[in-house]
């Protein structure tokens, strides 16, 4: 393997890769048809390769803010929701003094629940994914820690686990700030009201999890820990925070966000993936095989035979793009 691209560096490093650099913004990597190719010239590039330890301090400092020094003491463990908050949780359980323990158990051949199409696939997916050790939790007030909050659907979930496993109090946190919009560069998350964050106050998101509290981290110091951590001057240093902000570094479409919330309330939203990674052949039963076609993010696309050829104009490139799309 000459090339690979990921968007964090632990895959690669996995692979045995070591000379790993930044795809810088406004960069492209062009990989082109034809090309002399050569075996002995390694060049490996990743799009993330930061580490997670200012981000749990800065939530942790938060945290103190929004509950006060005397709840803070009352918090007998914090747990990460594993595995890609463990490294906040650990620095933000050393910030508050407090225990750091694995308390839930990952099931490693489930993948992400919060991009599953459906609420009942992504119920079930949070069952399947994790496991609570119940002496971490019988009795104790518990801080969970997780990288983000969407739908709320696996964040319910994991409060009735450790609920379920004996917790008498349950404090949710995020490592990132509340989502309050739409990803339109790849994330098929959801529309705005499938967002549990959208219209309502932290008290209501508690609520409708199930948790005692729920604290987001602060915009402001999420984009602090990342410019921290940046080779250029973190002065001067900005990321797209749409999803947050609802403020995104391109032009949307007119009439963008219009036509995906119809596509997905006309039934066109893919069906429960269980055990594939490529798109999902949909269809009637009585339909027969040459009216299937793939659906992607809810949207109808080119036929597989059209997307195996090259694509002829930026039009053609893109995820989530149709603004030349005649069928939508």
């Amino acid at each position: 393997m000459d090339y690979m691209l990921a968007s964090e560096s632990v895959a690669l490093k996995q692979l045995g890769f070591s000379n790993i650099t930044d795809v810088l913004p406004g960069q492209a990597v062009l990989f082109k048809r034809g090309s002399p190719q050569s075996s002995n010239r390694f060049r490996r590039w990743s799009l993330i390769a930061l580490t997670s330890l200012n981000t749990g301090v800065k939530l942790a400092d938060n945290i103190i803010a929004t509950l006060g020094e005397e709840a803070v003491k009352d918090i007998d463990v914090v747990i990460p929701i594993p595995e890609t908050s463990n490294t906040a949780a650990a620095a933000l359980a050393e910030r508050l003094k407090k225990p750091y323990s694995m308390g839930f158990v990952k099931n490693r051949y489930v993948f992400r629940t919060f991009i599953m199409p459906t609420q009942s696939s992504r119920k079930q997916g949070v069952r399947r994914k994790l496991s609570t050790i119940d002496t971490e939790f019988k009795g104790k007030t518990v801080l969970l820690v997780d990288d983000s909050i969407v739908r709320g659907t696996t964040s319910r979930e994991i409060v009735n686990m450790a609920r379920e496993a004996g917790a008498k109090k349950v404090i949710f946190s995020s490592c990132s700030p509340a989502v309050l919009n739409p990803h339109v560069y790849g994330i098929d998350l959801a529309t705005p009201n499938e967002l549990i964050a959208h219209g309502r106050s932290n008290s209501e998101i508690a609520e409708h999890i199930g948790a005692d509290e729920v604290i987001y981290q602060t915009l402001e110091d999420l984009a602090a820990s990342c410019a921290e951590l940046s080779p250029r001057d973190p002065k001067t240093q900005t990321f797209e925070v749409g999803v947050f902000s609802g403020c995104y570094v391109t032009s949307i479409p007119e009439g963008y966000f219009e036509r995906l919330y119809e596509a997905r309330n006309s039934g066109k939203k893919r069906k429960a993936v269980v055990a594939s990674s490529g798109p999902v052949a949909q269809g009637s039963a009585d339909s027969g095989p040459a009216a299937k076609t793939i659906k992607t993010n809810g949207l109808v696309a080119r036929s597989r035979s059209e997307m195996q050829s090259p694509p002829g104009t930026g039009a053609d490139i893109g995820i989530h793009n149709v603004a030349a799309d005649p069928e939508n």
